[in-house]
């Protein structure tokens, strides 16, 4: 659960057992969101000048690059993620009210780690794939995720992580897009095997390694949303068969995956989660029936169940969480 998912809750608590009134529950919420919307600019800003400090450095570098001896190219290359690394560490660790700027720096090095294993490969002209670099990127990057506790540098090693599913399993074992099904099963397992991991990983660790295991599970369990949602559009993409009862499947699998999603956040307080996860049943009514209606009557008719049916989604997912809530203050 996020801060301002626990924050919400016990607010909630506190007003329900008269601790604190509505205004002063306002208020409270008012000051957070305040708050965190300037921090989260600032991290914006942040990244967007730490990235436009390295593109210049490179820039610069390039101008005379092909003057450079290949040794002089080695230790730039090399440098070049050390010193933002190093410029992070120091912002996150030593002054560390600016630790804004440190995560942007750190950050920044986690990147620059991709140009240097590329410029090194051009350097002494190594016979690499780019499946080859995406997988030496991952494993040079994440140690940084361990040492500077970072969530987005977590997210950079997930993102490669599945990169390198991707590269090998196109690639490295089939040819081009001639094997969607198969390529959708794969990611469908492991993104699945993921997000159960990390589930289970964050109970039995109790909070510890969150700055890893959450982005992992969050990203992990997006990526198996979008699959099951494309294995429902098109008989080219259903790995489970293209039969009646795999087709209904395939459905199943999607609706029961989502629904199960927002059940679970809905009990745990994961407001964010439930949101973004509700999201995901629009698309499907919208995307999955919406071509079956041509005529103006057909599609009103169809709008007007689809809209009811979602307004009794969020009526029931209403009631839920106030039942949940008052059991949650009684006990």
């Amino acid at each position: 659960m996020s801060f301002t998912d626990k924050l919400s809750h016990y607010l909630k608590l506190s007003e329900e057992k008269g601790i604190i009134d509505s205004s002063q529950k306002k208020e409270i919420i008012a000051l957070v969101e305040s708050e965190s919307s300037g921090v989260g600019f600032m991290k914006i800003l942040s990244v967007i000048g730490a990235i436009c400090v390295g593109i210049g450095v490179i820039l610069i570098i390039s101008s005379n690059w092909s003057e450079f001896p290949k040794f002089i190219k080695l230790v730039l290359s090399i440098m070049i993620p050390i010193i933002s690394l190093g410029i992070g560490y120091f912002f996150t660790y030593v002054q560390s009210e600016l630790k804004i700027l440190g995560n942007a720096f750190t950050l920044l090095g986690g990147i620059l780690i991709g140009a240097t294993i590329a410029l090194i490969g051009q350097i002494y002209n190594f016979d690499g794939t780019v499946g080859s670099l995406l997988l030496m990127w991952f494993i040079l990057s994440l140690p940084l995720v361990f040492v500077f506790k970072l969530k987005t540098l977590a997210v950079l090693s997930t993102a490669l992580f599945y990169s390198v599913i991707f590269y090998y399993t196109t690639e490295g074992i089939f040819i081009g897009w001639q094997n969607e099904k198969y390529i959708l099963a794969v990611f469908a397992v492991i993104s699945g095997v993921m997000t159960i991991a990390s589930y289970l990983l964050s109970q039995i660790l109790d909070g510890k390694y969150s700055y890893l295991i959450t982005p992992v599970g969050i990203i992990s369990l997006k990526i198996l949303f979008l699959i099951l949602f494309v294995g429902t559009m098109d008989d080219w993409f259903m790995f489970l068969g293209e039969s009646f009862g795999a087709v209904l499947s395939h459905n199943i699998l999607f609706l029961g995956v989502v629904g199960g999603t927002m059940w679970w956040a809905n009990k745990n307080h994961e407001i964010l989660l439930r949101h973004t996860t509700f999201i995901w049943i629009g698309i499907y009514i919208f995307a999955k029936y919406i071509e079956l209606f041509s005529g103006y009557l057909q599609a009103g008719i169809f709008f007007i169940v689809t809209g009811l049916f979602i307004i009794g989604l969020v009526y029931s997912f209403i009631k839920i969480n106030t039942f949940l809530n008052k059991n949650n203050t009684t006990s």
